[in-house]
């Protein structure tokens, strides 16, 4: 299981590399199908509330959000810490998103969120 899970961080961390829009549908494919899969930002406190999204079709549309105004994304994928028992996995690993270009909009949002 460990190398799946790396493989999946792989790619996503690929895709937030890449940014290509026209393989999002593609990139989606290391996304659950299941209708209760979430992703859940930094800035969430409760589901469906600000950033903790449920089900694919809204964690399509905040990916492409982040590839059109994030910054670069590192993931430490080396130092990824996994454990799995009975066939569940969970895991934790450092991140750094490194704000290098910033549009208009962005700042916008950024002022909102203070």
């Amino acid at each position: 299981m460990r190398d799946q899970i790396l493989e999946t961080f792989y790619k996503l961390e690929s895709g937030y590399k890449n940014r290509d829009e026209e393989t999002i549908d593609e990139f989606m494919d290391i996304i659950s199908d299941s209708e209760d899969v979430q992703m859940i930002g930094i800035g969430a406190t409760e589901p469906e509330a600000y950033e903790w999204f449920t089900g694919k079709e809204q964690i399509k549309e905040i990916i492409l959000s982040d590839w059109e105004f994030w910054g670069d994304v590192h993931f430490d994928i080396p130092n990824m810490r996994i454990s799995e028992k009975d066939g569940v996995a969970w895991f934790s690993l450092c991140a750094e998103l490194e704000q290098v270009e910033m549009k208009e909009d962005s700042w916008k949002f950024y002022l909102e969120q203070m």
